[in-house]
């Protein structure tokens, strides 16, 4: 009887090698790694509890009080306004209390007898000459007085003519040549430099007196550059004419009083503001002082009555008329498009005024009225000291969490994001740390913000945070710009919003991951920091693509692990880094050799997993109360942990990095050879309950299995064997199937030693994995398989296969997982090939029944044609090209060498008995 149609086929194969040597990788090897002896481990994520208190910053005890924004607001707030133009004048400046007295008799030079040769420009004021000059000057009005030789006397009568001048109360102003130009030494020859400065710009002015400035400014604010066309300067005799002809503008009378027919003081400020303005004439009636008329009657007639009005009712404490005022300014504003930056004087004093009125309201208590006047001042685009105190303003009211649903009605986070984009981070780092900081708030467990977050372009802006400071970190890094503080604002938004539907492909198309790893990198020993960006990452490196970024980010283990050397006491960032760690080295090999590879890595694990497992022990020693032991986390304590993560999980995740790790040929097999680690999980098998530490008693006997796997003659798991397998022999208790799997994954790698088939035959977990056949769990059968195959390779443990029923066993899970699992099929066979090493007959072996059995189904599933008939075809392509190479590599080799050995033994003459 032959064996099968395909035999020819397969006999040109497996003539050439031995059945059970493959020939490569395939697609079947690929669906074999799930259930190969070396795995990785997975892991809930760490708890988070939701933040109680709104912070700015934590309670942590190494942040520097230096450089930190004050969290405690002031009660008073003004506008300041901007120093960077010169004072306008309009205001009368406060006089000096101890001003210097002027001489009584002051020398007022006369102007130059002879213009100078070539042109020069023409000031408002003449030129006077040099001191050296000998020409002396006429009076223009009055009488001038004679210059004094020596130091002059001051009397009072001096003083009261300069106050009479300067006040005005006098007769005609007399318009008084500028001062002369400092002289040069005669043997001194003036610079080319210096002649070339003073052509250029003109003559230096030096102070003139009172009586002079006065009418100066009433003809002009200040000088021009020059004007067009360039003349000698004034003679006396017409400088004479000119004050003359100015005294007649003034209106002053032959009495020395200005007339009544004066004009309007407000035209002449028009005319001053006329003449100081551009140097272009502009042409009357044109279209931009028409805008600019329109806007000032505008202002006049509906924004300013409104302003008069919100001050009357801010002084009689009429809050809800002034929040409604507040609408009514901002459509005001609006209607005309006076929000945001002033475009020229007039603008700015209008805005000025609405701003100083809007930060005097600013001392209220109410929350609507008080965000409503923010949003009315960060939609003017103030500066300075301005954004940075109502960004404070408004990080108050986001601290309070009942005001969070005023924050979307009145549309307060778009003037917040707003501001995350329009302003420069290290000018305006305090106000940036007011706004993220209120984001960080408003976002925290309250999914309609963090949506209304998103859609606003949160994301991005914040990104384009990081990007600034990480693309300059030697400038941003500088410990006096404090830039930490608004790193920890901007992680805060970010772990909020990280998981948030479509957060992750936005963070990681702007590099959000990437960026994350280098600050780090260099902000380590920043426990706040360190806290949030783990926090984040811990969300995002459950997903491939988001490990593969944070790995781009150079120096990112290196990172990480000086955070955990760093933040060894802190338990949730240690348990949260290392949850990072074991996503990393999940699934990426290059992962685990660049972490195994980074300096001291073993060391700062292992160093861990024996602090925080003596800590453990020494808390359970000084007190049997369990609040004792697990009490409230407090990040400026070093001795206090949380209820939600008890100590164990932190050893959980420490032990899910080594089992990563390990699966690493390379690294596995070094690993196995580190005596301080395979003593410290041993450790943890003697003192651990699988009732009370379930996960962390697997996790270990996993890290265990992997381990187990290299038999290198250095690997301590090796010399320790018998060890273990005692140790483990606790787990193999019906009332656990988990633990009793993941103990029996470790037997079947060191079941290859005769001692250890020796201890387990003595405590019958032979017995006990036969007992397993009948799971019908397949994970279950499969490992116990494992454990069977090596069992049976000691002709003394074969018997008890069969006495328990153990052949039968093998066969109905052939029956029930064969067609749909291949791999589990050849598990199977190869366990009855071992079985059968000192066959006679195949009756005498496996019994009559389950013989013909065994030939049926063994024919049934060596047919290619029956097993992969038409309807198979209909199934997903790529599951039917696994299934096939599964079948064809990984079952067929065993199976059929099985089949033959069965049929080679098999006959159907019946023995005679022997003669008595």
């Amino acid at each position: 009887m032959e064996a099968s149609g395909r035999q020819p086929r397969k006999n040109k194969r497996v003539a050439d090698r031995p059945f059970y040597e493959k020939t490569g990788t395939t697609s079947a090897d690929i669906v074999a790694e799930a259930r190969s002896a070396v795995r990785s481990l997975q892991t809930r994520r760490p708890c988070t509890p939701t933040d109680s208190k709104r912070t700015l910053f934590g309670n942590s005890a190494t942040r520097p009080v230096e450089g930190r924004p004050p969290s405690v607001l002031s009660g008073n707030f003004q506008y300041e306004e901007s120093s960077s133009r010169p004072p306008s004048g309009r205001a009368r400046l406060t006089p000096l209390e101890n001003a210097p007295e002027i001489p009584e008799e002051v020398f007022i030079p006369g102007p130059p007898s002879t213009p100078p040769s070539s042109k020069v420009r023409r000031p408002i004021r003449t030129s006077l000459p040099s001191n050296g000059d000998t020409n002396t000057s006429q009076p223009l009005t009055g009488q001038v007085p004679t210059i004094a030789s020596g130091t002059p006397s001051i009397s009072p009568k001096t003083n009261a003519k300069i106050k009479s001048a300067v006040a005005g109360s006098d007769g005609p102003i007399v318009f008084c040549p500028s001062p002369p130009k400092k002289v040069l030494s005669s043997n001194t020859p003036p610079s080319s430099a210096s002649i070339a400065r003073r052509n250029s710009a003109g003559p230096t002015p030096t102070p003139t007196p009172p009586s002079a400035i006065k009418a100066d400014l009433l003809v002009t604010r200040r000088v021009r550059s020059g004007p067009k066309e360039r003349s000698s300067p004034l003679s006396p005799e017409e400088c004479a004419a000119e004050n003359q002809e100015l005294n007649k503008k003034l209106n002053y009378n032959g009495n020395g009083t200005r007339s009544e027919e004066s004009s309007p003081k407000k035209d002449v400020n028009h005319t001053e503001r006329a003449s100081s303005g551009d140097k272009r004439k502009r042409k009357p009636g044109s279209e931009s002082d028409k805008t600019k008329d329109e806007l000032a009657l505008y202002y006049e007639e509906q924004v300013k009555p409104l302003l008069v009005q919100m001050e009357d009712k801010f002084s009689a404490n009429n809050t809800g008329e002034l929040c409604r005022d507040c609408l009514k300014l901002w459509n005001l504003l609006e209607r005309k498009g006076m929000m945001g930056k002033a475009s020229g004087s007039s603008s700015a004093r209008r805005r000025g005024e609405i701003l100083k009125t809007l930060f005097k309201f600013l001392d209220v208590t109410d929350p609507r009225l008080m965000l409503r006047l923010g949003k009315l001042i960060l939609s003017m685009k103030v500066s300075g000291n301005n954004i940075t105190n109502i960004c404070m303003v408004i990080y108050k009211l986001a601290k309070t969490e009942k005001n969070d649903q005023m924050f979307l009605e009145e549309d307060m986070l778009r003037y917040l994001v707003d501001a995350l984009k329009g302003y420069d981070t290290l000018t305006y780092r305090e106000a940036l740390v007011y706004t993220t900081g209120a984001l960080k708030h408003l976002s925290n467990n309250n999914p309609a913000t963090q949506q209304e977050l998103m859609s606003l372009g949160t994301i991005e802006a914040l990104a384009n945070l990081l990007n600034t400071i990480c693309n300059d970190i030697p400038q941003y890094g500088k410990p006096e710009w404090h830039i930490s503080n608004l790193l920890v604002q901007i992680t805060g938004v970010l772990r909020y919003i990280a998981d948030v539907n479509g957060a992750r492909e936005l963070f990681l198309s702007l590099n959000i991951i990437k960026y994350l790893g280098d600050l780090l990198h260099h902000f380590s020993t920043d426990e706040d920091l360190v806290y949030n960006t783990s926090r984040i990452l811990s969300k995002l490196t459950l997903y491939n693509d988001c490990c593969t970024q944070l790995c781009s980010s150079e120096n990112c283990f290196r990172a990480l692990l000086k955070a955990l050397k760093d933040h060894d006491k802190k338990q949730e960032v240690v348990v949260r880094i290392c949850f990072i760690l074991g996503n990393l080295t999940a699934k990426n090999d290059e992962a685990r050799s660049q972490l195994f590879n980074t300096k001291s890595c073993m060391m700062i694990l292992l160093s861990l997993m024996k602090m925080y497992s003596s800590m453990e022990q020494s808390i359970k020693s000084e007190s049997s109360d369990s609040s004792k032991s697990h009490s409230d986390y407090s990040s400026g304590s070093e001795s206090s942990y949380s209820k939600n993560e008890p100590l164990d999980d932190v050893l959980v995740k420490i032990i899910r990095v080594i089992a990563n790790l390990s699966i690493n040929m390379d690294v596995g097999s070094v690993i196995a050879a580190n005596e301080d680690c395979i003593n410290i999980l041993l450790q943890i098998l003697d003192t651990k309950s699988i009732e009370t530490n379930e996960e962390l008693v697997l996790n270990t006997v996993a890290t265990l299995n992997n381990l187990s796997f290299y038999q290198d003659s250095s690997s301590v798991v090796l010399q320790r064997q018998v060890d273990i397998t005692e140790s483990l022999l606790g787990l193999l208790l019906p009332e656990n199937m988990d633990a009793m799997v993941e103990a029996s994954r470790v037997f079947g790698n060191l079941t290859r030693s005769k001692d250890v088939r020796k201890v387990l035959a003595e405590h019958k977990v032979d017995e006990i994995m036969i007992a397993l056949l009948d799971a019908g769990e397949r994970e279950t059968v499969f490992t116990a398989c494992g454990v069977l195959i090596n069992l049976m390779t000691d002709d003394d443990r074969r018997p008890k296969l069969r006495e328990e029923g153990g052949i039968k066993k093998l066969i109905d899970v052939l029956h029930d997982f064969g067609k749909n699992d291949w791999q589990l099929s050849a598990m199977v066979c190869q366990t009855l090939w071992n079985f059968s090493g000192d066959i006679t007959t195949s009756f005498d072996t496996f019994g009559e029944e389950e013989t013909l059995d065994l030939i049926d189904v063994l024919t049934e599933y060596l047919d290619e044609e029956v097993i992969f008939s038409s309807s198979m075809e209909e199934m997903d392509p790529s599951l039917y090209d696994t299934l096939r190479d599964m079948w064809d590599q990984v079952f067929y080799p065993v199976g059929y060498n099985l089949l033959h050995r069965i049929k080679t033994h098999h006959t159907d003459l019946v023995p005679l008995e022997s003669p008595s």
